[in-house]
């Protein structure tokens, strides 16, 4: 029977159940447990098999039977594998010769299918919440909050220090902390690192031009590139995974990166996570930049290209929101004689002449504050101003009316203390223009139906 026993790849062993005793284990579970002379030591089952002192607690003698098979399954930290176990009672000699009912036990190495198991299910929980995720960005229309969630996720899933976001700005050769989630048990990313040089991550950079990612395992690795090596000390990260974000144009904008992820989840996955992530979140950046440019196209006027009359309408909204307000001045601003140039001398010199009006608007108040809400007609609002500022760019632009061959305009012009009826306060001032631009026909005796 022994010789049979000793041909099986399984560990086999037979005990006695009453002294823990080890009678009997086969060649493979001798070679696998690195004992041949258990016998000649009158050695326990629990100290070869599990490496233990005394009996072990998950110990299944009591669930023993010569009818019936228990089985069970248990990793094994002497040998580092995971088995599947068959345990009965058998006839055999003990340890003086006497025929007893002794323990057998049947160990088949189930390592391989458990690491596959687990592989799988981490690898079907990992795409469950990349799903998750996906669903989340596209839920919330506020890009902002969308990342913030994300990060949060991602950082809880991977049980990360830190998940964040850098953008670049290479005009200036400088990365900014956009946004940060932070673990409770961890600190955040330190005032000199919000804002930086690109010139620390030097080495990464060829990683994100080639939209390949940077995976740090231990920082103490990377000693030689003095610069990177004290910024991630300072920042106690031992272990760093940092994926480029690029935009389709291949416009590289920044990179999602993660601090000290759980050794638990394979890189693999956490790069599967991250690329994902990334792609998505480019394409909410992408969206977001199209909308902002359809938006800023509804609110460009084309000739002038300075703000029309939908982003003048939006703005009185915000405005009256924040009724009452203190210190603006309002300006009503009107083209004289803009038909009579159309008809005579052509639309090119109406829209140059229109041009030159938005010029000197925008120069003097600021273009976000200046708008062409009709064919001839402008308006300034100008907050947070004094009396004495405003006058004075109000004089300027009267000296411009009519000057060096700069086309004639018609001012209606008053700065408000405080203003609690923007709407109201709107007509005056628009009310003050027409007087003015009746007063310019009445002076150079032009018939305003004729024109």
């Amino acid at each position: 029977m022994k010789e049979i026993l000793d041909e099986l790849d399984e560990i086999i062993y037979i005990a006695n159940p009453q002294t823990y005793n080890l009678l009997f284990i086969n060649k493979y579970g001798r070679e696998q447990l690195k004992f041949q002379d258990y016998l000649s030591k009158n050695l326990k089952c629990y100290q070869v098999i599990h490496n233990r002192q005394s009996p072990c607690p998950f110990c299944t003698n009591c669930r023993l039977s010569k009818t019936k098979t228990y089985e069970w399954e248990f990793f094994n930290p002497v040998i580092g594998k995971h088995f599947s176990l068959k345990d009965k009672l058998i006839e055999w000699p003990d340890e003086n010769g006497h025929i007893i009912d002794a323990r057998l036990e049947i160990g088949n190495d189930i390592t391989e299918e458990k690491l596959t198991f687990t592989q799988i299910s981490r690898t079907a929980k990992t795409e469950a919440f990349i799903i998750d995720c996906i669903k989340e960005l596209h839920q919330n229309m506020n890009l902002e909050i969308a990342i913030n969630t994300l990060l949060y996720d991602v950082g809880k899933f991977v049980e990360s220090d830190r998940t964040y976001i850098y953008s670049f700005n290479f005009n200036n050769n400088s990365m900014t902390l956009t946004q940060e989630w932070t673990a409770q048990n961890a600190l955040p990313t330190s005032e000199n690192m919000k804002n930086c040089s690109i010139s620390i991550i030097n080495r990464w950079m060829t990683y994100f031009r080639n939209n390949n990612y940077v995976y740090i395992d231990d920082v103490e690795l990377y000693s030689r590139y003095l610069d990177e090596y004290k910024m991630l000390k300072e920042e106690n990260v031992q272990s760093l995974i940092a994926v480029p974000i690029t935009l389709e144009s291949g416009e590289l904008i920044g990179f999602l990166g993660i601090d000290n992820p759980s050794p638990k989840i394979s890189i693999q996955h956490i790069q599967l996570i991250c690329n994902t992530l990334s792609y998505f979140i480019i394409s909410m950046i992408e969206r977001r930049l199209i909308e902002k440019k359809l938006e800023e196209q509804s609110f460009t006027d084309s000739l002038t290209q300075m703000r029309n009359r939908n982003k003048f309408m939006a703005d009185i909204e915000s405005f009256n929101l924040k009724l009452p307000l203190f210190n603006m001045g309002i300006a009503y601003v009107d083209m004289n004689g803009l038909k009579e140039i159309n008809d005579n001398q052509g639309h090119a010199l109406g829209d140059k002449a229109l041009r030159a009006i938005a010029n000197i608007l925008c120069t003097l108040f600021d273009s976000e504050n200046c708008y062409r809400i009709g064919g001839d007609e402008f308006v300034v609002l100008f907050p947070d101003t004094t009396e004495e500022i405003f006058n004075l760019k109000i004089q300027k632009l009267k000296e411009f009316s009519g000057k060096n061959n700069n086309p004639a305009i018609a001012i209606g012009a008053q700065w408000y203390p405080s203003i609690s009826n923007l709407n109201q306060t709107l007509k005056i001032v628009d009310k003050l223009m027409y007087n003015d631009k009746n007063q310019f026909y009445i002076n150079n005796n032009i018939n305003r139906r004729k024109f």
